[in-house]
């Protein structure tokens, strides 16, 4: 995998470089994934979200496809899923809907939720505001999410790294106004904070074989690896 660009930022006081890769796939840059992970007394389950009409949930099943589950119901578009390293506990990234708001109040939040068996999230008469940090509509019954991220900026993939869970800001189609960035989660307070910019559409994340963190690039078709300057 050759090595395209080479770029170093500060964030937060630290200096952090940036390669882009030439690749169209992870696979020979990183671990093997995580796609098993446990639950409570279920060990070996994959996990899985399906963001169909209809069928907004995430689910579990035997490596051999039996025993489907239903995990966690009223999530209008989960995407990304990821453990939390040393835990069963399985957090998820949920795309909101579109047609609320405005384009100087916009709403809804995306999200990120504790994956709980058995918990529902709202969708879809209960939504996250982004303005309120709260829930809003019909919530009665419905979880309240970890974290509220930025209105219409597509929240997609997920990793932890260094203590903290990333989540990629795809962004819209047809405008640079919301996500194209890395947003940086504290989990045990629900506060996000921009990480890294940049990007044209930062989907996927995984960390490497190094214990960096590598963002693929749907729109410029690149990986970045992201690590501490220095190594």
């Amino acid at each position: 995998m050759a090595t395209r660009t080479t770029a170093v930022r500060r964030t937060n006081g630290k200096r952090i470089a940036l390669l882009a890769l030439a690749a169209t796939s992870l696979a020979s840059a990183v671990a093997p994934a995580a796609t098993q992970a446990s639950f409570p007394g279920q060990n070996g389950l994959i996990v899985f979200t399906s963001n169909r009409d209809g069928d907004n949930e995430i689910y579990s099943m035997k490596p051999d496809g039996s025993d489907v589950r239903v995990v966690a119901r009223g999530l209008r578009n989960p995407f990304g899923l990821a453990f939390r390293p040393g835990t069963k506990k399985l957090y998820a990234s949920v795309n909101g809907q579109d047609k609320l708001g405005t384009k100087t109040r916009p709403e809804p939040a995306e999200m990120v939720v504790l994956a709980k068996r058995g918990a529902f999230y709202g969708w879809p008469r209960c939504w996250p505001s982004y303005a309120k940090k709260a829930r809003a509509g019909r919530c009665r019954g419905v979880t309240p999410p970890v974290a509220y991220l930025e209105p219409h900026s597509s929240a997609d993939g997920l990793a932890f790294w260094r203590g903290d869970l990333f989540v990629a800001l795809w962004g819209q189609y047809l405008s640079d106004r919301h996500g194209r960035k890395l947003v940086r989660v504290d989990v045990n307070s629900g506060k996000a904070s921009t990480f890294a910019r940049g990007f044209d559409h930062p989907l996927a994340l995984v960390v490497d074989k190094t214990g960096a963190l590598l963002v693929a690039d749907w729109g410029r078709g690149v990986i970045y690896r992201i690590q501490s300057a220095g190594g």
